[in-house]
């Protein structure tokens, strides 16, 4: 479980010690944990200490696209027309992110609900 997990990592880090700052430590299902520091030796610090034994796996955490919901838009709006729509909304967010970086899809469109009268 994932209290075994912190167990065995705290064995393995003493912070107090090699003065290293965990900021966060969170229960994931599966009995994984994540641990958030502030600086990054700091994280490479902890990754060293954790995979020097056999019993822990460490990887590094991947960050997942914002998922975003719009509320009150027609169904008659073509996807790539609302698309474009968002972009030149949010110009000054885009214009600083290269084009390879930005990836803005559709994932579903949802009826709206209306009541029969």
């Amino acid at each position: 479980m994932s209290e075994d997990v912190i167990q065995k990592a705290k064995k393995r880090i003493n912070v107090k010690q090699e003065g290293i700052r965990v900021d966060r430590i969170r229960k994931c299902k599966d009995a994984r944990v994540i641990i958030g520091c502030e600086e990054k030796n700091q994280l490479e610090a902890i990754e060293e200490k954790l995979t020097q034994g056999k019993e822990l796996k460490v990887e590094k955490v991947k960050n997942k696209d914002p998922l975003v919901i719009l509320k009150d838009v027609f169904n008659d709006i073509e996807d790539k027309d609302l698309l474009i729509a968002i972009k030149e909304k949010n110009k000054r967010i885009y214009g600083e992110l290269p084009e390879d970086d930005t990836i803005t899809k559709i994932k579903f469109k949802k009826r709206p609900h209306i009541k029969p009268t």
